[in-house]
């Protein structure tokens, strides 16, 4: 059961890890996109309207990607690791004596 809990915690850890690494790239992706974007308006050619409708499009999305992972990052970070930890083992815990009592 400990093992669990730190298992847990390692993985939790890295959650948080990934996420506060991926922020900034996936907000300089979005960032040079609609760079681009607004580059291409100063061109006239068949698919630029295609192309910057997509660009936007994938922008946007990177703009939500952003903002789920800052979410997903400011808990961890701010205690929700220990505290879902500490509820995991309790929740062990409270598992493994419902099942005695149920034994006996």
């Amino acid at each position: 059961m400990p093992e669990d809990a730190a298992r847990l915690a390692a993985t939790l850890q890295a959650v948080a890890q990934t996420a506060q690494q991926a922020a900034p790239l996936v907000s300089s992706l979005e960032t040079a996109l609609r760079e681009r974007v607004a580059e291409m308006r100063a061109f006239e050619f068949e698919e630029r309207d295609a192309i910057t409708t997509e660009c936007k499009r994938a922008a946007d999305a990177l703009a939500k990607a952003s903002d789920a992972l800052a979410k997903l990052w400011s808990p961890l970070r701010d205690g929700l690791l220990a505290a879902t930890t500490s509820r995991f083992v309790r929740d062990q815990i409270a598992e493994v004596s419902a099942g005695h009592e149920a034994e006996s």
